[in-house]
Protein backbone atom coordinates (compact mmCIF):
# COMPACT_ATOMS: atom_id res chain seq x y z
CA UNK A 1 0.00 0.00 0.00
CA UNK A 2 1.23 3.19 -0.96
CA UNK A 3 1.53 6.80 1.35
CA UNK A 4 -0.28 9.52 -0.18
CA UNK A 5 1.73 12.90 -0.64
CA UNK A 6 -0.78 15.00 2.07
CA UNK A 7 0.35 18.31 1.08
CA UNK A 8 -1.77 20.14 3.38
CA UNK A 9 -1.33 21.76 7.20
CA UNK A 10 -2.49 19.89 10.12
CA UNK A 11 -4.62 21.02 12.63
CA UNK A 12 -1.89 21.37 15.06
CA UNK A 13 0.60 23.34 12.96
CA UNK A 14 -2.25 25.53 12.54
CA UNK A 15 -3.22 26.35 16.07
CA UNK A 16 0.70 27.12 16.78
CA UNK A 17 0.49 29.65 14.36
CA UNK A 18 -1.98 31.08 15.51
CA UNK A 19 -0.45 31.53 19.17
CA UNK A 20 2.71 33.09 18.05
CA UNK A 21 0.85 35.20 16.17
CA UNK A 22 -1.20 35.89 19.13
CA UNK A 23 2.16 35.96 21.29
CA UNK A 24 3.70 38.85 18.37
CA UNK A 25 0.69 40.98 18.20
CA UNK A 26 0.21 41.53 22.20
CA UNK A 27 3.80 42.72 22.11
CA UNK A 28 3.18 45.39 18.55
CA UNK A 29 -0.01 46.67 20.05
CA UNK A 30 1.36 48.76 23.46
CA UNK A 31 3.19 50.52 20.53
CA UNK A 32 0.66 51.67 18.72
CA UNK A 33 -1.90 52.58 22.32
CA UNK A 34 1.30 54.67 22.98
CA UNK A 35 1.99 56.42 19.42
CA UNK A 36 -1.56 57.49 19.28
CA UNK A 37 -1.45 59.16 22.72
CA UNK A 38 1.57 60.89 21.38
CA UNK A 39 -0.15 62.04 18.83
CA UNK A 40 -3.12 63.24 20.51
CA UNK A 41 -0.83 65.16 23.11
CA UNK A 42 0.78 66.83 20.25
CA UNK A 43 -1.86 68.19 18.36
CA UNK A 44 -2.94 69.62 21.87
CA UNK A 45 0.02 71.41 21.80
CA UNK A 46 -0.17 72.73 18.67
CA UNK A 47 -3.43 73.81 19.75
CA UNK A 48 -2.17 75.88 22.49
CA UNK A 49 0.43 76.95 20.20
CA UNK A 50 -2.00 78.72 18.13
CA UNK A 51 -4.20 80.24 20.69
CA UNK A 52 -1.26 81.96 22.00
CA UNK A 53 0.12 82.86 18.55
CA UNK A 54 -2.94 84.83 18.00
CA UNK A 55 -3.10 86.59 21.37
CA UNK A 56 0.74 87.68 20.85
CA UNK A 57 -0.84 88.98 17.21
CA UNK A 58 -3.35 90.55 19.18
CA UNK A 59 -0.90 92.42 21.74
CA UNK A 60 1.50 93.19 18.71
CA UNK A 61 -1.59 94.62 16.37
CA UNK A 62 -2.29 96.77 19.50
CA UNK A 63 -1.07 99.87 20.04
CA UNK A 64 -0.61 99.55 23.54
CA UNK A 65 1.61 102.48 24.51
CA UNK A 66 2.03 101.06 27.97
CA UNK A 67 5.46 99.10 27.41
CA UNK A 68 7.89 99.26 30.10
CA UNK A 69 11.33 100.19 29.42
CA UNK A 70 12.94 96.90 28.29
CA UNK A 71 15.11 96.77 25.76
CA UNK A 72 17.24 93.61 24.38
CA UNK A 73 20.31 93.71 22.74
CA UNK A 74 21.40 92.11 19.07
CA UNK A 75 24.59 91.36 17.92
CA UNK A 76 25.79 90.55 14.93
CA UNK A 77 28.24 88.40 13.54
CA UNK A 78 30.31 90.80 12.32
CA UNK A 79 30.17 92.51 16.28
CA UNK A 80 27.86 95.02 15.24
CA UNK A 81 25.20 95.52 17.90
CA UNK A 82 21.62 97.13 18.06
CA UNK A 83 19.38 98.27 20.35
CA UNK A 84 15.92 97.64 20.59
CA UNK A 85 13.46 98.70 23.02
CA UNK A 86 9.97 97.82 23.77
CA UNK A 87 8.85 95.35 26.42
CA UNK A 88 9.35 91.28 26.77
CA UNK A 89 5.73 89.60 27.34
CA UNK A 90 4.88 85.73 27.99
CA UNK A 91 1.56 83.74 26.94
CA UNK A 92 0.94 81.19 28.48
CA UNK A 93 -2.17 78.83 27.65
CA UNK A 94 -3.58 75.49 29.07
CA UNK A 95 -5.58 73.36 27.27
CA UNK A 96 -6.66 69.50 28.60
CA UNK A 97 -3.59 70.10 30.61
CA UNK A 98 -1.19 70.61 28.24
CA UNK A 99 0.70 74.19 28.90
CA UNK A 100 2.41 75.90 26.47
CA UNK A 101 4.50 79.08 26.99
CA UNK A 102 5.40 81.33 24.54
CA UNK A 103 8.11 84.30 25.11
CA UNK A 104 8.02 87.20 22.29
CA UNK A 105 9.47 91.23 22.95
CA UNK A 106 7.21 93.65 22.16
CA UNK A 107 9.17 96.63 19.77
CA UNK A 108 8.30 100.28 21.10
CA UNK A 109 8.08 102.35 17.79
Amino acid sequence: MKMKDNKGVTLVELILAIAILGMVAVSILPMFSSGFTHIARAGQRTEVTFINHREIEKELNSNNQNLSGDSIEIEFYDSTEIEAKGSQKEEVQSISGVEVELYFFHPQY
